[in-house]
């Protein structure tokens, strides 16, 4: 039996549907854990994906234990995977809209790196440390900018 976690492994997966057996109609074999059920989710990975675990199967029709625990498992792992590439990418975002607006407001005193740092950040191939500081230093020119409300004092 394949477990939902080696499952989940081998890519994304969508919920297709959920369908009921009818009680005149003999009840379907969960493709996963081999139980009878009458409560069908019908799951489908993600093109693009090796489906040598999957025995070449696309499509899989499970319980409805097995469902629900796909799904939350299959959202849990695919948004911790997701996590550097959505950072990266409101990064870019940050980046473009300060450079854009010291361009339209004639602000000359953003540093070289910025703009040198543009591509690299949008193809992914920007190390993390230089993210991190391109994001670190942003700040300050976001505030001046207008892009982000200033620092209030603490009192």
């Amino acid at each position: 039996m394949l477990t939902i976690v080696a499952m989940v492994r081998v890519g994304p997966w969508t919920l297709e549907g959920i369908y009921r057996v009818p009680k005149s109609e003999p009840m379907e074999a969960c493709k996963r854990c081999r139980r009878s059920i009458r409560e069908v989710w019908v799951f489908r990975v993600d093109e693009g994906y090796d489906l040598a675990k999957l025995d070449g199967q696309p499509v899989w029709r499970i319980g409805s234990e097995c469902g629900p625990h796909l799904e939350e498992v299959n959202a849990e792992i695919w948004k911790q995977q997701m996590k550097p590439v959505t950072a990266r990418l409101a990064l870019v975002k940050r980046l473009e809209a300060v450079l854009k607006t010291a361009d339209a407001k004639g602000y000359t005193l953003l540093p070289t790196f910025f703009a040198e740092r543009l591509q690299p950040l949008r193809e992914g191939t920007l190390d993390i440390h230089l993210m991190r500081h391109t994001g670190g230093c942003m700040a300050q020119y976001e505030r001046a900018l207008g892009l982000k409300p200033p620092v209030r004092a603490r009192r």
